[in-house]
């Protein structure tokens, strides 16, 4: 008997070590890549979410995520690059110092004749693939951003109030600041409301108020091309100096807070607290504004513009973003081999599917979220509150991270409310017009050695400028004299850099 039970013993766990190596051979089967990001939760994503288990599932593929901070990210990054075992995609926040430097010196694929092979890859905007590039060669598979961005955040109660309609041009919008500031908008018989809302604003090139009225009225965006294809910085044109007038003319009149340079207050809480009616920024109000009120009192006091005229007959000259933050590159250390190379790209080339996006970007259809049965563009919350809904959310804030969205053919669904889609309706359809006139960085895709080594210094002379301009610190002349210590700094060599660059790609 002791025999017999020895022998079923032993069969049986002959075949439980069977079923268990069948089970790992399985497990093992798919090949693994392991993707390093940051996270922007305040706990690191789940191991094995949801969203992640559909996207292995969906390109037989299993992922090893390496989580990090956004904080402490870019450190974890450089340590990585140095490390023996790097991961075979990693995520670049943005096109940094960091991330040029190891481009150049080899250490990522160098994707630029790669993408084309791919079905949805290949779709990625021209414009975008070029602002993206280190001097014309692509290092990184951008994370696509919508180009289209800047606008004039209005008080829609206040404009309703004062009889006035949303503006079209810069004077009106001058005259709607004056109106909410001196014609108690808010009703409390106090002259304590500006027309425009204006806080202090990080860096030169960045999207700030003055830079986005400057391209209005005819300024390049960053940088501008002249016909003989050399570069010049935009701050060096007429347009961008009459930009510095209008804000200094309009907080000489008490339009604009006083404490513009300075003040680190929240826009959206300013607004929202009555003590402002407007202000400009690359990016729409409406996403801010909805996490802090409900879907009836954003749509009695949220209205807004896209990019403006500079006057009724002008020529229309629309501020664009970059259309991307950040990039996705391949180490050659990990990815040896073109073979390898191709997994990488057939994978991501998946995840771009319409699938992929929707997946990563929106999250399990019929779980967390609904499609509009009469809009098939949107998609609605389903059972926010729910357990299942903060698991599935979670996560997809997490994978977004790596999503790069470059075929806008498989654009995910946009989540709106049914009460907020007209609103969002009208946002897209003002942003599809103003890309008819996109002005560009024409400076965007080069590098200049002088720049990399000294662009802190040569941005803070101009940076500082403009301040002391609005403020009525400095005169035209004065500003001038800057524009010449910028040159004699660097700038002079900058602009050489980058013509020589822009010039030599215009000829091939």
């Amino acid at each position: 008997m002791q025999r017999w039970f020895k022998l079923i013993v032993v069969v049986l766990g002959g075949l439980l070590l069977s079923g268990c190596s069948a089970r790992t051979a399985k497990q093992t089967k798919q090949p693994t890549i392991t993707i390093m990001a940051p996270y922007l939760t305040s706990n690191a994503p789940a191991k094995q979410g949801p969203v992640t288990q559909r996207l292995e599932k969906m390109t037989k593929t299993h992922l090893n995520f390496r989580w990090y901070t956004n904080d402490s990210y870019s450190d974890k990054v450089n340590v990585a690059m140095s490390a023996s075992q790097l991961p075979d995609i990693i995520v670049f926040k943005e096109k940094d110092a960091s991330f040029i430097k190891y481009a150049k010196s080899g250490e990522f694929w160098n994707l630029t004749k790669y993408l084309k092979k791919y079905p949805n890859l290949a779709k990625a905007n021209p414009q975008v693939l070029r602002n993206s590039s280190i001097n014309g060669q692509i290092y990184g598979i951008y994370r696509s951003r919508d180009i289209m961005r800047a606008s004039v955040t209005l008080r829609k109660d206040w404009l309703k109030k004062l009889k006035l309609k949303t503006p079209t041009t810069l004077p009106e919008l001058e005259n709607v600041m004056r109106a909410f500031t001196e014609d108690d908008p808010d009703g409390n018989g106090k002259d304590d409301t500006y027309g425009m809302l204006v806080n202090k604003w990080y860096g030169l090139n960045n999207g700030a108020p003055w830079e986005i009225v400057a391209t209005w009225l005819g300024a390049p965006n960053g940088w501008g091309e002249r016909k003989d294809g050399s570069l010049y910085p935009a701050f060096m044109s007429p347009a961008y100096l009459k930009s510095l007038k209008w804000f200094r003319q309009a907080i000489q009149k008490g339009y604009i807070n006083p404490d513009f340079a300075t003040s680190t207050d929240s826009l959206i809480t300013s607004f929202i607290n009555q003590r402002g009616g407007s202000f400009i920024q690359p990016a729409y109000g409406m996403a801010e504004l909805s996490e802090r009120l409900n879907d009836q009192q954003l749509k009695q006091i949220y209205a807004f513009t896209g990019n403006l005229k500079a006057s009724a007959s002008a020529t229309q000259h629309s501020w664009a973003t970059s259309g991307y933050s950040g990039l996705l590159a391949i180490p050659k250390a990990s990815v040896k081999t073109k073979a390898e190379l191709n997994r990488i790209l057939k994978f991501l080339d998946q995840a771009d599917s319409k699938q992929g996006q929707v997946l990563m970007n929106n999250g399990i259809a019929n779980q967390n979220f609904k499609v509009d049965p009469d809009d098939r563009q949107y998609g609605t919350p389903l059972k926010p509150g729910s357990k299942r809904y903060r698991e599935i959310t979670n996560d997809t804030i997490a994978i977004s991270q790596v999503k790069t969205g470059v075929n806008a053919n498989n654009e995910a669904y946009r989540i709106v409310s049914k009460t907020l889609q007209p609103i969002a309706d009208k946002r897209y359809a003002t942003m599809a017009a103003d890309q008819k006139h996109a002005v560009n960085n024409e400076a965007a895709p080069y590098v200049s050695a002088t720049y990399s080594r000294n662009g802190a210094v040569l941005d803070k002379i101009i940076t500082d400028a403009q301040v002391q301009y609005m403020a009525g610190e400095i005169d035209d002349q004065q500003w001038q004299q800057a524009i010449d210590k910028w040159l004699d700094a660097g700038g002079r060599q900058v602009i050489r850099e980058y013509s020589q660059l822009n010039q030599q790609r215009s000829s091939e």
